[in-house]
């Protein structure tokens, strides 16, 4: 309930962005949840994926920038970068165990450094994309990757040519269900975020602002350091190595 908001100017700011309609009665519709979790009203789903949906999952951050936490302090969200392949380490550790493909290595320090879609953007010869140029190679890199059926489009050869033993390792595990890559990367992102990072949280300041979104956790800016912190570890006790996350002020 300490989460704050002027629903008058939120709304106003809608009316002024001349949103196409579409757009506009999605995040009105997006923001009366957020309305009903002040409510006591908030909604709580665990998909048949394992993963968890509530009233501000979704939200996009243009209405989560008009908000604020009690005394009006600003709201951060602390992820992991290149989670998917982040979370995939688990399960690359339990295929490989303790004979590691020197690829594999290389993948792990890549996705560990922030940097896959960096890396595998400077392969196909662009060092230095715009952020739009990158946020639209990551979605193409989830799509034709990690989630949806086996084929070999021309982005899966490249990868498949720097990381092969990671290839075929996505390849053998959605051969039955193309689905499965995504059904148990969301459960391990769970055993993440749910059973090793929230009991460590709890443990620290029991009126702390933690709010789920996914891989991320968003928190007010007192807590930075101690959400880091836990975050960090927890992918290490997941996945066995440290991830890389990145910080960023989602109300102003």
């Amino acid at each position: 309930k300490e989460l704050r908001y002027d629903k008058e100017f939120i709304f106003e700011y809608l009316k002024k962005q001349n949103y196409p309609i579409e757009k506009y009665n999605s995040y009105f519709l997006m923001f009366n949840k957020l309305i009903n979790l002040n409510n006591d009203n908030c909604i709580f789903t665990w998909k048949e994926h394992k993963r968890l949906y509530h009233n501000i999952t979704c939200l996009p951050n243009e209405i989560l920038n008009l908000c604020y936490w009690n005394g009006g302090a600003e709201l951060v969200e602390i992820d992991i970068s290149n989670s998917a392949p982040y979370l995939m380490i688990s399960l690359l550790n339990k295929h490989f165990g303790e004979v590691i493909p020197a690829d594999v290595k290389e993948y792990i320090k890549s996705v560990c450094n922030g940097r896959l879609y960096d890396d595998l953007l400077s392969y196909l010869g662009n060092s230095n994309p715009t952020k739009p140029e990158r946020d639209m190679f990551k979605m193409e890199v989830c799509k034709y990757i990690f989630f949806g059926k086996n084929h070999k489009s021309k982005l899966f050869n490249q990868f498949e040519k720097i990381y092969p033993s990671v290839a075929r390792f996505i390849q053998v595990y959605k051969h039955k269900d193309k689905n499965k890559l995504c059904i148990d990367l969301f459960k391990v992102e769970v055993k993440l975020i749910f059973n090793n990072l929230l009991p460590k949280l709890r443990n620290h300041k029991k009126d702390m602002l933690i709010i789920t979104k996914h891989d991320a956790i968003i928190t007010s800016q007192e807590y930075i350091d101690v959400v880091k912190f836990e975050l960090e570890a927890a992918g290490v006790n997941v996945t066995g190595y440290k991830p890389h996350t990145k910080i960023k002020i989602i109300s102003k």
